[in-house]
């Protein structure tokens, strides 16, 4: 009978540590810019490459459970605080990219399969301060730093529910098997 009680134990402990999780908000680096940088051999999270005192290259590379759209709202928020942080009230996205990476295994018996995937974006900004700066700009490229943050906050830290993490971390498989295989 204690057996049974020690498995029983140990399944539910087991089960506990099992709930899927996103990749926090967190940056795991800060560094120059250098065009030769990969985005893939990245760590999960923001990495912000600093380009001038005013540009930065800020890339979001999440984990399976996360979405396209989570990593573009990743890279704004980020965008958003470093404006602030370096004593701008906007900033310009000069260019976006986003999609996904992946990481493969060679099997004898199966051939190649996807290992690790997940979504990732990347952005470039310029930081704006006074009104100057802005007219000479498109407006629809400009966003308000503080308003980003607002918008952004609650997008980037919602936890969307198992099922939703489930779906996204089919597609992102489906797609890199699709990419690559």
């Amino acid at each position: 009978m204690n057996v049974v009680k020690s498995i029983m134990l140990m399944i539910i402990i087991g089960s506990v540590g099992c709930t899927a999780q996103l990749t926090p908000y967190k940056v795991i680096d800060s560094m120059p810019y250098d065009i030769n940088d990969l985005p893939g051999s990245f760590g999960l999270g923001i990495t912000e490459q600093k380009v001038s005192n005013t540009e930065y290259v800020i890339t979001a590379k999440l984990d399976k459970n996360s979405s396209v759209k989570r990593a573009k709202d990743m890279v704004r928020y980020h965008a958003a605080l470093l404006a602030i942080d370096a004593g701008f009230n906007s900033f310009k996205i000069l260019k976006a990219r986003d999609g996904g990476w992946c990481n493969f295994r060679r099997n004898a018996d199966v051939g190649r399969s996807v290992t690790k995937a997940g979504p990732s974006a990347a952005i470039r900004v310029k930081f704006l301060n006074d009104t100057s700066q802005q007219n000479n700009e498109p407006s629809s490229k400009i966003y308000n730093a503080e308003d980003t943050i607002a918008s952004k906050r609650p997008l980037v830290f919602a936890t969307p529910s198992a099922e939703e993490m489930k779906v996204t971390q089919t597609k992102r498989y489906e797609n890199c098997r699709r990419r690559h295989m």
